[in-house]
């Protein structure tokens, strides 16, 4: 008796069961426009030399990888101003002129807004933190372009960063993604997060991804028209999506995002069902008490019933 009175339901418990699925998987970030890779060349210009090789200041360790403010000092180059300062391999330099520095193109970005002439750093060696005097000197740069080197950020703004213009360059973006429905277009540059300056792509990427999913924050950015401006962006926040439900020999449901495939069966019986869908990418297949199937989508059947 209980599964008599159960059966009547089967097809309001599927229209149920699809009703409770939502179906958005996360697309791709698209590679950059031909004319906006033309906007990642750069002249040349004067390099401020401090005589520094870093990295980013991460734990070095694959089983519990973090990142700690400032860059590690790899090599320091003999002669220069930075082994004149003191500085040795292996420091931390955490400030440039009391701004903090996070990786190395925002060092780089920082040295050469402040230009040559004598800087002040803090450079941790050990537990200590010291402050230290350097002379930056200017060199000549032998670069005529930069390289279209980007950040991919998959996980907020579902766009693609680089540096420029000492902050973050938009170099492409989902359409439909937290940047595009801010306003933001290639060629914006942004300067700051919520007031607080951005150096590099990295240095953004970071600070947005230690951010909750769906936070807002507010951009300063500089137009490709040069003009500024202020964008409130609200961070992507994935959808839940059903991926499994099921009621034996009334109804089930499988959905599989990766492969692009989902399963819905209505009265299975092993042997027979009632109603069963398959969707493969972008076919579709149906079949009823079996036997009755038919397909549509992409394929030689395209509708007709299958012999």
């Amino acid at each position: 008796m209980r599964s008599a009175r159960l059966l009547p339901l089967a097809p309001l418990l599927a229209g149920g069961l699809l009703a409770a699925c939502q179906f958005g998987p996360q697309r791709p970030v698209p590679d950059p426009l031909p004319e906006v890779l033309a906007w990642t060349r750069e002249a040349a210009a004067p390099e401020v030399f401090l005589g520094l090789e870093v990295r980013e200041n991460d734990s070095g360790s694959l089983d519990d990888l973090f990142f700690a403010p400032g860059v590690r000092v790899v090599e320091v180059a003999p002669g220069s101003p930075a082994e004149a300062a003191g500085i040795e391999r292996g420091d931390v330099v955490l400030t440039v002129q009391g701004e903090e520095v996070l990786d190395p193109a925002g060092l780089r970005s920082r040295l050469d807004a402040l230009g040559a002439g004598e800087l002040t750093l803090e450079v941790q060696r050990g537990d200590s933190v010291f402050e230290v005097a350097a002379e930056a000197r200017t060199l000549e740069s032998a670069r005529t372009a930069a390289e279209p080197v980007a950040v991919l950020d998959p996980t907020r703004t579902l766009a693609r960063w680089r540096d420029a213009g000492g902050g973050a360059g938009l170099v492409a973006l989902h359409p439909e993604g937290p940047a595009a429905l801010a306003g933001l277009r290639p060629g914006s540059v942004v300067t700051a997060l919520d007031g607080e300056p951005v150096r590099s792509a990295r240095a953004l990427v970071r600070r947005l991804d230690a951010l909750p999913e769906g936070a807002t924050v507010t951009l300063e950015v500089t137009l490709p028209d040069q003009s500024p401006a202020r964008h409130e962006l609200t961070l992507f926040a994935p959808r839940e999506v059903l991926l499994e439900a099921g009621l034996p020999f009334v109804a089930s449901y499988l959905h599989d995002p990766s492969a692009s495939r989902t399963e819905f069966t209505v009265l299975d019986l092993w042997l027979i069902w009632l109603v069963r869908y398959e969707r493969d990418g972008e076919e579709h297949h149906w079949s009823v008490l079996r036997f009755l199937r038919w397909s549509t989508g992409v394929g030689e059947l395209g509708g007709e019933v299958a012999q």
